[in-house]
């Protein structure tokens, strides 16, 4: 992805470009893809390690907007998700990143076999 103007409507335009997975390494039975997700203003992207007929994706921030991180996680075996908000999050949090109910929609739309929350902070309740 290219860095852009810092306007978000040329970030979301170059966002799109990878609204399917895209696969970014492979050799043997390794292969990588990537997807990009929304995270307000900042370009991001998530990220799927396929190894044999196991996988494991990173969603890395993002707030779940453009619902592309539900394609590339599609039955993984593990979907490391960011936890960085609590459920009653509000305002710029929620435009950058997911509250866990956000997190559950997309973990039981995928179809992901375990969810590990990631990325906690202290405003994160444990």
């Amino acid at each position: 992805m290219e860095v852009l103007e810092y306007n978000s409507k040329h970030i979301i335009l170059a966002e799109r470009r990878l609204c399917s997975a895209k696969r970014i390494y492979h050799q043997g039975s390794v292969s990588i893809s990537a997807i990009s997700v929304h995270h307000g203003p900042i370009p991001a992207l998530a990220y799927r390690v396929t190894v044999g007929e196991q996988s494991i994706t990173f969603s890395g921030d993002m707030n779940g907007d453009y619902h592309t991180l539900e394609k590339l996680a599609q039955n993984t075996n593990i979907l490391v998700a960011h936890n960085a908000v609590p459920k009653d999050a509000r305002g710029i949090a929620t435009r950058l990143h997911m509250t866990p109910f956000i997190i559950g929609q997309i973990a039981q739309s995928a179809k992901v076999k375990s969810l590990v929350l990631s990325h906690r902070m202290l405003r994160t309740p444990r």
